[in-house]
């Protein structure tokens, strides 16, 4: 997807957490366009990584409650050469995670709810909160070469979201085992386990030819009906358990010393020192 023209600004960037100081060409971190077949294109182009912060939640979501009733499908996708490294890490330390964290949610219902079926374009590193973004698209598309990651796990904290979503989206072995090693499957993995539909060397391409193919010409009332149809089993539920985890995350978890500890371990370039507690 093409992007907006860049600017030169001097700024303080944070790439998976790290802060770093430099002149970069800024772009807007979510871009939009719709196509002449009606797929809405949403691209992540925030920088090193497409790290997820509350800005990106809040674009993402105004992207998408901004389709019309003439658009077939979305195509969600990222610039660079990873789709993401997952969520900000300051923006999950305590005082920031109670804004964090419900925005995240909110977009992932905002995903569940939209009325068109939503395709993910994968490539590169697909990690932490950009794994949950996709396991809340309704088909997923992949580059041979990419791999998927919950390591939060890593950090002394847990994926909220992939929680809920990715025992549904995949194997519940293979998503168990991605929740609590916090090590990465490759895409052909995350194809045999049913997370992603096809690999692909261009996945944007590909995902753009199976929706002429397969939506573009299809009603968009009947798409709308399906989709609705298609989630109905899994999305009360999951709205429950987003609900629950949310609360859980937030008032029993990250009042854990070791939650604040791995975080602050992964920021300051050391190796955790684990209490147990809690």
């Amino acid at each position: 997807m093409p992007c907006r023209e860049r600017r030169l600004k001097h700024e303080t960037r944070y790439h998976f957490g790290l802060p770093e100081d430099r002149t970069v060409m800024t772009t807007e971190p979510v871009q939009t366009r719709v196509d002449d077949r009606g797929l809405r294109h949403v691209c992540l182009d925030a920088g090193r990584g497409n790290v997820l912060t509350n800005e990106v939640f809040a674009l993402l979501r105004e992207s998408l409650e901004s389709a019309g009733p003439d658009e077939s499908a979305v195509l969600l996708e990222a610039a660079g050469p990873d789709f993401s490294y997952g969520s900000s890490i300051p923006e999950h330390l305590p005082g920031a995670i109670d804004e964090a964290l419900p925005a995240f949610c909110r977009l992932i219902e905002t995903f569940l709810d939209h009325p068109r079926p939503i395709l993910a374009a994968v490539q590169g590193r697909c990690f932490g909160g950009g794994l949950e973004l996709v396991a809340a698209c309704d088909l997923v598309f992949a580059h041979p070469q990419a791999s998927f990651a919950s390591p939060e796990i890593h950090l002394g904290i847990f994926a909220p979201i992939a929680s809920v979503l990715l025992p549904d989206r995949m194997s519940p072995s293979r998503a168990t085992a991605l929740l609590l090693s916090g090590e990465p499957c490759s895409a052909e993995e995350a194809r045999q386990a049913g997370l992603v539909l096809e690999l692909d060397d261009d996945p944007a391409q590909h995902a753009k030819r199976w929706h002429r193919e397969h939506l573009g010409k299809k009603s968009r009332s009947a798409l709308a009906h399906a989709v609705r149809a298609r989630r109905a089993g899994h999305r009360e539920r999951w709205s429950r358990q987003l609900a629950a985890i949310e609360r859980q995350y937030l008032d029993e978890l990250m009042t854990t010393p070791d939650a604040e500890e791995g975080m602050r371990a992964f920021l300051e370039k050391r190796p955790p020192s684990w209490r147990h507690e809690g």
